[in-house]
């Protein structure tokens, strides 16, 4: 049996960036507080969990490397991200997090790495081929196109390297539906 998966990026995919009071910008949550998932990401999560697609999460965390908070609260906004998703009968496969920021450390894990991607592969038995990646960043396309995968980039920006570009979680979902009723239909 194909096994086939959509990798999701996290902030600014599935959850609204949250404005950091310190900085004025734009960041990933640093408190389960301030964790607001999109409105759509919910029914679009459960429409690709229907398709038959395994759930995972990829996602750059280089705050605490940063010292912008500490281990344990990126940890505390995982857990309330996996409670939500867990109340709304969504399950996700595993969570990949990479911590590091190059201007700190270096890894291998880091997107545009395909690492992580790649380690989900083995460990699950999966053809990356019949898979997705979708995020907001041309790095997740970049992770995406490294490893094998399709690609979908969120956004109001277009992107030359993303086989698609939607506006949102719920068009990405659509646009994944659509390819795989062609595919259906080829096969």
């Amino acid at each position: 049996m194909i096994k086939k998966a959509i990798f999701l990026d996290r902030d600014g995919t599935i959850n609204y960036p949250a404005l950091n009071r310190k900085t004025g910008e734009f960041e990933a949550p640093h408190s389960p507080e301030v964790l607001k998932l999109y409105e759509c990401s919910i029914l679009s999560l459960k429409k690709l969990q229907s398709m038959g697609y395994l759930l995972f999460l990829v996602s750059n965390q280089p705050d605490f490397v940063k010292r912008k908070c500490t281990l344990q609260d990126l940890s505390e906004v995982h857990n309330r991200f996996h409670d939500i998703l867990v109340e709304n009968n969504i399950k996700f496969k595993d969570y990949y997090y990479c911590f590091h920021h190059p201007s700190v450390s270096s890894c291998f894990c880091r997107k545009p790495s395909p690492f992580l991607i790649k380690r989900a592969e083995d460990i699950f038995k999966l053809n990356l081929k019949e898979s997705w990646m979708v995020g907001d960043r041309e790095t997740d396309v970049l992770c995406g196109k490294n490893a094998g995968t399709k690609t979908i980039k969120i956004g109001n920006k277009k992107s030359i390297l993303s086989d698609f570009t939607a506006t949102d979680i719920k068009e990405a979902a659509e646009i994944i539906e659509f390819c795989d009723r062609i595919n259906k239909k080829e096969n």
